[in-house]
């Protein structure tokens, strides 16, 4: 084998490997960009179901503050309503009581009077 054929030999041979990792670069380049794209595309979904649930959350808040006004307000109504009940019984109360002092008054001068 003359030096002339062991060159040829090194030079296709080392062609070959160039062209092979050409190749696997190549394949490489590709899978990078793949995942690049699916990387982008979560990010992107990652971010609308943010915006999604950011949305939710205000919703959701604002129906619970709505909620809890209408709660306060029905619960200051029937605390109103309640006061408004003791002070017409405890006023029905005295009356009784009232009523109860002069029958008993009533019933000693009666019998007061028989005696």
């Amino acid at each position: 084998m003359s030096h002339f054929d062991a060159n040829s030999t090194n030079a296709t041979s080392l062609k070959g490997k160039l062209i092979s990792l050409e190749e696997t670069v190549s394949q490489v380049a590709d899978e990078v960009n793949i995942n690049k794209k699916e990387v982008t595309s979560v990010t992107t979904e990652k971010n609308s179901l943010q915006e999604l649930l950011k949305l939710r959350i205000h919703e959701v808040r604002n129906n619970l503050f709505t909620e809890l006004g209408k709660l306060d307000d029905e619960l200051n109504r029937h605390y109103k309503h309640q006061k408004a009940e003791n002070a017409k019984l405890a006023q029905l109360l005295a009356q009784l009581k009232q009523e109860k002092i002069n029958l008993n008054n009533t019933i000693n001068s009666k019998f007061q009077i028989t005696l």
